[in-house]
Parts: structure tokens; C-alpha cells; sequence
């Protein structure tokens, strides 16, 4: 009787054991499942951009901070777009956000390439900050400009989303080079004007093929000095908030308009363009100093 109360106890000692040893195993694998499924979680948002509530001030940050995700290059339809624009009157035509207006410009590979891969002209040995650098709001105007990234350093064409409170500086800071029925005459705005950093020009906006459109004009700033230097500081302290390689596009459209024979683009039904809109919401002031002409469409120009 001895050996069976002592075999009996030894197998519950064993019993318990096992079933310690089992409840441990299945706590350590549901830890396992649970720091597994969060890590997934974290770098699923991660990569989304979408904030991890890790407090409610790093979240109230991520919310007032420009998303990335929100900058891309739109296209549309040019027979489309063209039933949108104004016809007449300089505008600032653009594709834009609240927060964001998306520029252009035209570079030869060494520094497009350099722009794209580190979202940066900072580090750039080609790119020039002592040199005056021109930026267009206007896509037409750039694919006139660089021959659709035919002509010979302006094979790269980047899209460059900047921040609408660097644009109005860059509009305050500039000295229209306008001469002629549009220039302001009076000797107080010349004297405001004189050492202006920057430079602005209203052109005549172009059509596809390359031809002036004879009553619409388009605008482009030239960027010098410390707000040169600004611009082309490091990621993080620019005031680019992302840069675009748009040359694929351009490449295919450029492809479009050679393959048809129609002479007038808008007829060509393939052929796209960026999404621009007239560009709202400067203040009065600064749209009678850059002589901006009253918003309208062309839906209204025509009734």
C-alpha cells in the first residue's frame, strides 16, 4: 500500500509538472502571436504613413504634418482640360492642395537623377545655387520649354510639390520683369521693387505642339539668393515636400503627339496632360502686385 501511495503521488507531482510546464509553453506562444501580430501592425503602418497611437501629442503632430501619400502627379485628357482653362488673362495655372502647389523644372540626367533618388538637390555637385533657377507652375509651358524633354540638358523632367507658404514668399520676393501694357508705371512700385531677390515673368502660354496661345499667359519665377539656398537645402529643411519623375509621362505624350497627324491637339483624343486649375487664394494684395487677372473659366469666358 506504501509503494501505491508513493507511485501515486509521484505521478501527480508529474501531472502538475506537465501541466505547469504546458500552461507556461502556450503563455510564452500567445506572447509570441501578440508581439508578432503588433510588429506587423507597426510596420504595416509604417509603410502607409498612418500614425501609431503612441500618445495623443505624436499623433496630434502627425495630423497637422503634410502626407506624403497626398502628392502625386495627376494627369487628364487635353481635348478636357482645355474646356476648363481660362482663355484669356495671366493666371497661375497649377495643380495644388491646401497646403502644397506642384512646380517644374527641367534638368540634364546628372542632376534630375541626383533630385529623385535622394528627394533632394542637396549634395548635387552640378546644381548651382549661385546661378538663378526658374520654376513653372505651367505643365504646357515646361514641354515648350524643354521640347517634351527633347532638348539637350533638359532630358529629366521633375515634378516638384514645394509649400504654398514658400510659393507666396517666392511671389513677394519677386521682381516682375514685365515691361510694356502690363507693367506698373508708378515710381512707388518700381522703388518697392528694386532689390527684390527674385525674379517674375509673365509669357505667353503655348499649346501642345509648341504654338504661342495668342491671348492666355503663363507664369515662372527665377529663384536667387538665400531663398536659392533655401530651396535647395537638405531634406527635412526645404521646403520641398516631394520630387517626381515625371519624364516617363512626358516621354509617352511627346510619343503621342509625333505618332498623329492632326495638327490641332485637342482633337488627338489620347493625349494627356497635368491636371491644372487656376490657382485661388492669394491675398488681394499680393495678386494686384503680381497683376493677377480675375479668376474665370472657360465656361464662363464663353456665355
Amino acid at each position: 500500500d506504501n509503494g501505491d501511495n508513493a507511485h501515486s503521488a509521484c505521478r501527480g507531482i508529474v501531472d502538475l509538472w506537465n501541466k505547469e510546464r504546458i500552461s507556461a509553453s502556450m503563455e510564452s506562444n500567445a506572447q509570441k502571436l501578440f508581439d508578432n501580430h503588433s510588429s506587423e501592425i507597426e510596420e504595416r503602418n509604417s509603410s502607409q504613413h498612418v500614425p501609431l497611437a503612441r500618445g495623443a501629442m505624436k499623433e496630434l503632430k502627425n495630423e497637422s504634418e503634410p502626407k506624403i501619400s497626398e502628392f502625386r502627379f495627376e494627369s487628364e485628357k487635353y481635348c478636357e482640360a482645355v474646356e476648363m482653362w481660362p482663355q484669356t488673362g495671366r493666371h497661375i495655372m497649377a495643380q495644388y492642395t491646401d497646403t502644397a502647389i506642384l512646380v517644374y523644372q527641367a534638368f540634364k540626367p546628372e542632376i534630375g537623377e541626383h533630385a529623385i533618388s535622394h528627394q533632394s538637390f542637396q549634395g548635387c555637385k552640378s546644381y548651382k545655387t549661385t546661378r538663378m533657377t526658374w520654376i513653372k507652375t505651367n505643365f504646357l509651358w515646361m514641354m515648350y520649354r524643354s521640347g517634351w524633354a527633347g532638348k539637350k540638358n533638359q532630358e529629366v523632367i521633375l515634378g516638384i510639390w514645394i509649400k504654398k507658404s514658400f510659393f507666396q514668399r517666392l511671389l513677394r520676393a519677386a521682381k516682375s520683369t514685365q515691361h510694356g501694357k502690363y507693367a506698373k508705371n508708378n515710381n512707388e512700385s518700381k522703388r518697392s521693387k528694386g532689390n527684390k531677390p527674385c525674379r517674375l515673368q509673365w509669357d505667353p502660354d503655348h499649346l501642345p505642339r509648341g504654338e504661342k496661345h495668342l491671348y492666355r499667359k503663363a507664369i515662372q519665377i527665377g529663384i536667387k539668393g538665400e531663398l536659392a539656398e533655401e530651396y535647395a537645402s537638405e531634406k527635412g529643411k526645404s521646403p520641398i515636400l516631394k520630387i517626381i519623375n515625371v519624364t516617363p509621362f512626358v516621354t509617352e505624350q511627346r510619343r503621342i503627339l509625333d505618332k498623329s497627324k492632326e495638327k490641332q491637339a485637342h482633337k488627338i483624343r489620347e493625349l494627356c496632360v497635368a491636371r491644372e486649375r487656376i490657382f485661388e487664394g492669394l491675398p488681394e494684395d499680393l495678386a494686384e502686385e503680381i497683376n493677377l487677372s480675375e479668376c474665370s473659366s472657360a465656361q464662363e469666358q464663353l456665355t
